[in-house]
């Protein structure tokens, strides 16, 4: 190879080294090398936790409702009665 061709090669792969060196540089700082699976783990847990929690809040908004007749209901009762 050329001293040319070199430089050539170096000059074209330039730009993207100096993006992937950027991005490691960023993903060190920020800590996301160091979050790794139980991370995730983590946030499936968080997930789940906070379905349960809605699960919880409309079992009881659905209980409240059924033992309370809506005022169609009522109007229905009195319509056919």
């Amino acid at each position: 190879m050329s001293h040319e061709a070199i430089v050539n090669l170096i000059v074209s792969w330039l730009p993207f080294l100096l993006l992937i060196v950027v991005w490691l540089l960023i993903c060190g700082k920020t800590g996301m090398f160091r979050r790794g699976a139980l991370s995730h783990n983590r946030y499936l847990e968080e997930i789940l936790n906070e379905t349960k929690r809605h699960n919880a809040v409309l079992e009881a908004l659905l209980t409240k409702t059924d033992s309370h007749p809506s005022q169609v209901e009522t109007d229905t009762k009195k319509h056919n009665a």
